[in-house]
């Protein structure tokens, strides 16, 4: 097993906050996840949306705390199908879809190219 790398770690959490920015941006809070008045934070969306999400995609996975699994403990393929996931479903159910960051993307976005 090849652990995330720092780019994938960085990348995630790249996504994590822009997709805490366009939820609060379409007006949708933590209610639509869970029924409390909550905006969104990358590490609320962690904990309510992404930790079930990876019990659920990985269930042979033997994880460290079980109770808590880390993003840490998945590999490079898992990392890349736990994006796709939780991208797919945000966007069916949120309408909200952020590409992967990347260099590039970021190049763009600190030059103004993109949101």
């Amino acid at each position: 097993m090849t652990q995330r790398t720092p780019k994938q770690n960085a990348s995630f959490w790249l996504w994590l906050n822009e997709l805490s920015k366009q939820m609060i941006d379409a007006g949708l809070d933590m209610r639509t996840v869970i029924k409390v008045e909550i905006e969104a934070s990358p590490e609320i969306i962690l904990e309510t949306m992404i930790r079930p999400v990876m019990k659920k995609q990985f269930p042979g996975k033997k994880w460290k705390n079980p109770d808590k699994p880390s993003t840490t403990e998945l590999d490079t393929f898992e990392y890349k199908d736990l994006y796709e996931t939780m991208n797919r479903a945000t966007g069916q159910s949120l309408g909200i879809s952020i590409d992967w960051p990347s260099e590039e993307r970021q190049f763009y976005k600190a030059m103004g190219y993109v949101k």
